[in-house]
C-alpha cells in the first residue's frame, strides 16, 4: 500500500508512472517499450491527457485513481484500435512505478 501511495502521489505521472501497452497475441513485430525505456505518462500522453488522484474515505480506505487518454497521441489512434480492439486480439496494459520496481495495476 505505502508503494501505491508514493508512486500515485501529486506529480507521478510527469516523473514517476509508466504505461506499458504490450500485444499478446498478433504475428507482427512490435516495437514494445518496457518499463525500464517507457517514457512517462506525462511526456507520451501530454499533460491535458494524464492525471493522478488519490483520497481516504471517510471510514479510512486509501483510494487512488490514474486517469490517461489512451487515444490522446496519433501512434495510440491508430495501433490501439487495430491491435487491441478488434475480435480476437488483446492486449496487457501494465502501469509501473519504475523507480520503485512496482507494478501499480
Amino acid at each position: 500500500l505505502a508503494a501505491v501511495k508514493e508512486a500515485t502521489q501529486t506529480g507521478a505521472t510527469s516523473s514517476r508512472l509508466k504505461l506499458s501497452v504490450i500485444p499478446v497475441n498478433i504475428s507482427i513485430p512490435v516495437p514494445v517499450h518496457g518499463p525500464a525505456t517507457a517514457g512517462t505518462l506525462e511526456s507520451f500522453y501530454g499533460k491535458n491527457h494524464t492525471s493522478s488522484k488519490q483520497w481516504t474515505t471517510p471510514s479510512g480506505g486509501f483510494r487512488a485513481v490514474v486517469m490517461v487518454d489512451l487515444l490522446s497521441t496519433w501512434m495510440m489512434r491508430t495501433l490501439i484500435p487495430r491491435l487491441a480492439f478488434t475480435e480476437g486480439r488483446q492486449i496487457d496494459l501494465y502501469l509501473s512505478d519504475w523507480h520503485q520496481r512496482v507494478v501499480v495495476s
